[in-house]
């Protein structure tokens, strides 16, 4: 209480202070503030320096000097013998690391120490998405092209469809594998189409099937690029979806000639799309094959080629292309198929045909090519400058059975992507992987998901549209691309181990 002041002359009056309230006690205002130091947890000293070295080490033979000294600090009867049993036992026998790949530092690296001992995973979760954060240690080494498909999908998911497209079509054209891993180029340029991108680049040789191929063999490679060839016409991407046809089309043309060519028993180079172009000499005896006095004596006289892909996924109709290419250049079937023979030749014709005399101009341009194909090159460019009112290309074959699919692949997320985890390593881990969706908000996308994971019939039907299949060789590719990675790591910081160590007490 205030103390009185002195007594005033007349009526007594007291300058009266009230009482101070003390918050504390009456719990109101705010609450009085005091900064007492929180005592540090986990091992110090000597101790803590053990188990941080145990941590750190690369191997778990180079961690076994640090265990001893650490065991050898606490008896058997101290109180933080168990909090040391229990690293050891992370460090050493096996215990389930927590938390999913990318993480924490210090869990990662026991959990690659494993794999380089043990040769197998206890968990998967989460590891393309670490694997493509730390790209830049497996991204230059050669062994990655033996494991094309997870090194793909891990750089898909921290860069994108776009840029790993780019990638992989100049990695594998440097080292002319593009061959052996087409369908994996194939299916991102699908998914790079259903984004609404296209690089020019991946088309090339050996991607688009080669012409001496055809039915059930090729069956299967078709489909991405005529799934690809619709979502960039339904993405409005003209230049992307030019390229597709010209390259169905030029297939399909080529192929009649060749089966024309074997069955009078001729022979010549006919090149697949992205190849090397018909040179001089190959052109001039092609044509004397097809025009000369051979060809007159075996009357070669189709026009009008059939699609080799499967007829009922849709693709241009190679028949009414080819008649509005006719009417294009004047009626001349012999220089509309002509056009076909050259993949520069066959775009500028497709642009065209779509009304994109820009376009046609620009490609008809940038295009070299052999003496015997002049009289088609000048019949073109004249239909160009001329006779281009609007589009004239003729509507697509019906699609029943790719209508479906397609219509799921719009819908659906790709699983490995999604969960960023190969989907035949996800074993029983679903309910975490669900957990991961629902904390960071996206539990809306795993319910699509589980349209993928419950039903067979959609994984069947998807599956040969995703970057990553369900082979029996998954964990193999995944084991040399995180000792790749760990080879150019550095090992967690002593604050990284400290903070894995306060977590696990």
């Amino acid at each position: 209480m205030a103390v009185p002041q002195a007594r005033a002359r007349g009526p007594v009056a007291f300058a009266f202070q009230p009482p101070a309230v003390h918050h504390l006690s009456l719990g109101i205002g705010p609450p009085e503030v005091r900064h007492e130091a929180i005592p540090e947890r986990g091992p110090r000293g000597s101790l803590a320096a053990a188990l941080v070295e145990m941590l750190q080490a690369r191997t778990a033979d180079a961690a076994l000097p640090a265990a001893r000294r650490a065991t050898q600090e606490v008896r058997i009867d101290d109180p933080r013998r168990a909090f040391v049993d229990r690293v050891l036992a992370f460090a050493f026998e096996g215990e389930a690391l927590p938390a999913r790949w990318g993480a924490d530092p210090v869990a990662d690296w026991l959990r690659a120490r494993r794999l380089d001992e043990l040769n197998e995973g206890e968990s998967w979760l989460g590891i393309l998405a670490w694997l493509g954060r730390h790209a830049e240690h497996w991204l230059p080494s050669p062994e990655i092209l033996d494991e094309m498909p997870v090194a793909a999908a891990a750089l898909a998911t921290k860069e994108g469809f776009p840029r790993t497209l780019a990638w992989a079509s100049a990695m594998l054209r440097l080292t002319r594998r593009t061959k052996d891993w087409a369908g994996l180029v194939r299916v991102l340029i699908l998914r790079c189409a259903l984004e609404g991108a296209f690089d020019t680049a991946s088309l090339s040789r050996g991607v688009v099937p080669t012409p001496r191929r055809g039915g059930k063999v090729v069956e299967e490679a078709w489909k991405p690029l005529l799934l690809a060839r619709r979502a960039l016409m339904d993405a409005g991407h003209v230049v992307g979806a030019a390229h597709l046809t010209a390259a169905l089309m030029a297939t399909a043309v080529r192929r009649e000639i060749m089966g024309d060519l074997r069955l009078h028993g001729l022979q010549a180079r006919i090149p697949a799309w992205g190849s090397r172009s018909l040179d001089e000499k190959e052109a001039a005896e092609l044509h004397a094959m097809l025009y000369g006095t051979r060809g007159r004596e075996t009357a070669i006289v189709t026009f009008l080629p059939s699609a080799p892909w499967p007829a009922e996924w849709g693709g241009p109709d190679t028949h009414g292309v080819t008649r509005s290419l006719w009417r294009l250049m004047g009626g001349d079937r012999r220089l509309a198929r002509d056009v076909f023979l050259h993949d520069g030749l066959a775009l500028a014709a497709v642009h065209a045909l779509g009304g994109h005399a820009m376009n046609a101009m620009a490609a008809l341009g940038a295009s070299r090519t052999p003496g015997a194909l002049d009289e088609a090159r000048t019949a073109l460019s004249v239909a160009i400058h001329v006779g281009i009112t609007g589009s004239t290309l003729a509507e697509d074959l019906p699609s029943k059975q790719a209508d479906a699919v397609y219509r799921q692949l719009r819908e659906l997320p790709e699983p490995n992507l999604a969960l960023e985890t190969p989907y035949g390593t996800l074993w029983d881990q679903r309910a975490e992987a669900q957990h991961a969706f629902q904390t960071s908000g996206r539990l809306q996308e795993f319910r699509r998901l589980r349209l993928v994971l419950d039903r067979p019939d959609v994984t069947d039907s998807l599956a040969p549209f995703w970057l990553l299949d369900n082979h029996s060789d998954m964990e193999v590719s995944l084991i040399r691309l995180v000792r790749l990675t760990v080879a150019g790591l550095a090992p967690p910081t002593a604050v990284e181990c400290a903070r894995f160590l306060r977590s696990i007490e």
